[in-house]
């Protein structure tokens, strides 16, 4: 049975903005992006990366249940300079 199956009468990730399942293998994703992420190979024998896969990949459970992405340290500085119209940061690269 799948995942998305069982969880009737748990706590299901409510569905909002681009989060979504994936209705092969159940699980939760926060992003489109995500979610095709973990779709690998061509047809017809594309399959569904697994969740040891994933995090292999370095992504991680958020606490609501969707998969995300983790950022590299590097990547957050990168991202912080950028908000911050280019500003060096303290301590960052």
């Amino acid at each position: 049975m799948r995942d998305y199956q069982q969880k009737v009468g748990a706590a299901i990730p409510r569905l909002t903005g681009s989060r979504c399942v994936c209705r092969t293998c159940g699980q939760y994703f926060n992003s489109v992006s995500m979610f095709d992420a973990h779709r690998i190979g061509l047809h017809p024998s594309r399959r569904c990366l697994s969740p040891f896969e994933l995090a292999q990949r370095g992504y991680t459970l958020n606490p609501k249940g969707f998969w995300i992405r983790v950022q590299k340290p590097a990547q957050l500085a990168q991202d912080a300079r950028s908000v911050a119209g280019g500003i060096h940061v303290a301590g960052t690269p």
